[in-house]
């Protein structure tokens, strides 16, 4: 278990060295990343990408909650960099009105975008 709140202050992902496997939940996936929800965090996304890293020899794939079921490890230094853009004001975004009202910036990139209030990036 690799602790790896930014989504959630109580997220996980789990690694399964044997299939060489990264069960990667919400935080990396071919759509939006989300912090902008209560308890999300740019600052603890990075620091999770960041720890994730350190166990990058050792998953060939990741297996998100959803979207697509199966991902290439590429997605977690691509999304390690674009966080890393967002944080820094170097990446571009649109503001948008989500379903339920909440003003957000999106970043969009390649692979996956990031969702942020229109408010605080942080």
């Amino acid at each position: 278990m690799i602790y790896t709140p930014g989504e959630a202050p109580n997220h996980i992902c789990l690694l399964d060295r044997v299939d060489k496997v990264l069960f990667c939940g919400d935080i990396l996936v071919h759509g939006s990343v989300w912090t902008h929800l209560e308890g999300g965090s740019m600052i603890d996304l990075i620091s999770s990408y960041r720890r994730l890293m350190t166990y990058y020899d050792y998953f060939e794939y990741l297996m998100p909650s959803h979207n697509e079921p199966y991902l290439g490890k590429k997605l977690l230094p691509e999304s390690l960099e674009g966080s890393e853009k967002v944080f820094n004001g170097q990446a571009k975004y649109h503001e948008i009105t989500d379903p339920w009202g909440r003003q957000l910036r999106q970043y969009i990139f390649k692979n996956f975008d990031i969702l942020t209030l229109a408010k605080d990036d942080n």
